[in-house]
């Protein structure tokens, strides 16, 4: 017979597995269809659970918005582990620090656009939250920059010393920028390149060519070339 406790454990065991189904539907949902573009009704249809279920823990759309990017991103472990590389580097040695950023920059486009992704649905709810609106949004990016940016910003400047605080802010448009530009664009992207979707080896020149201009902006020096992917321009 189960004991008072016992009882109450094993419903709220149940009841956080509930709410971590709920917020896996709505990360898949809001990644493809913005906040806009996802209902409720959408959500409860990929969690095949009544609408009812999301009302009662969540209250309205606009607290599981922002429940789902804290649960997916800010409070995810596997997001910031992309960032490893950075953590481990201490920035005194230029050479180094570009190894390093090379390979963020490959966990992060491989997280947002390899189909095997390690983080799920990321580049999308990472569109949804740089466009959302509101404090709550505004601290949930404040606190991505603390933890994945600012040492990343630290270890530019110990290599670069000369590079101030305003570079620093446009270096980093330019870091998010280049990284979220296959997402707006895959379109675009695909069409010019011949490619139906990313290949592997798409991405592998797309993450040198990224970290190219970033390493040029914060004067640190470039990796070799890779060149995995050549683009074939296409016949008349």
């Amino acid at each position: 017979m189960k004991t008072a406790f016992s009882a109450e454990r094993t419903m709220n065991v149940r009841g956080r597995r509930k709410i971590l189904h709920l917020l896996e539907s709505a990360g898949l949902v809001f990644s493809k269809k913005g906040y806009d573009g996802a209902a409720i009704r959408d959500i409860a249809a990929e969690a095949k659970v009544p609408a009812s279920a999301f009302i009662y823990h969540f209250k309205n759309k606009r607290n599981l918005f922002e429940a789902t990017l804290r649960h997916h991103i800010v409070e995810n472990p596997r997001f910031f582990e992309l960032f490893n590389p950075i953590y481990e580097s201490d920035g005194t040695d230029a050479a180094e620090l570009s190894k390093a950023l090379h390979k963020v920059v490959r966990n992060l486009v491989f997280a947002c656009y390899w189909k095997r992704s390690s983080v799920p649905h990321l580049y999308g709810l990472l569109i949804c939250l740089y466009n959302a609106a509101g404090e709550s949004a505004k601290r949930m990016i404040s606190e991505i920059r603390v933890r994945a940016m600012e040492p990343i910003f630290e270890r530019i400047q110990k290599a670069t010393p000369s590079f101030t605080d305003t570079d620093i802010f446009w270096w980093n448009q330019l870091f998010w920028a280049l990284t979220f530009y296959p997402a707006y664009g895959r379109m675009f992207l695909c069409s010019q390149s011949g490619e139906k979707s990313y290949s592997y080896e798409f991405l592998e020149t797309l993450t040198w060519r990224i970290l190219k201009s970033c390493c040029t902006s914060a004067r640190i020096p470039i990796p070799p070339e890779r060149k995995d992917w050549v683009y074939k321009k296409p016949t008349e």
